[in-house]
């Protein structure tokens, strides 16, 4: 809701959330606070291919599955963006969703409840 208000900037922060959901694109995973990643409610960590491959590394296995139903800390700016709804032939619909995105830098901004500290 912070980023909603000061959007376009964002909010900085360190964010405790619940895995309800998660998603992928080709490039990212998505995952999400809420189950329904369109929920205003909802916070959305943005995690990249390479950062991804750092969190397998570390976590030993796929993220995905080791973090849904997870809580999980992440540090970085939460930032409202707008999510515009494609059609089929590739243009914008004229409809949309704003969702609250965070984009993870390093595989360092986030660590899973119950994980050990790394020294």
């Amino acid at each position: 809701m912070n980023a909603a208000a000061v959007a376009p900037q964002g909010v900085a922060g360190v964010f405790e959330l619940p895995v309800r959901a998660t998603g992928r694109e080709p490039g990212r995973l998505f995952l999400n606070s809420e189950r329904d990643y369109r929920d205003q409610r909802c916070l959305t960590i943005v995690i990249s291919s390479e950062v991804e491959r750092q969190l397998t590394a570390r976590l030993g296995g796929d993220v995905e599955r080791r973090l849904m139903g997870s809580v999980i800390a992440v540090r970085g700016m939460a930032r409202r963006v707008r999510i515009d709804f494609i059609g089929n032939d590739g243009q914008p619909t004229g409809k949309y969703y704003y969702r609250t995105n965070l984009q993870l830098g390093s595989a360092d901004d986030l660590t899973v409840a119950g994980e050990t500290p790394r020294a």
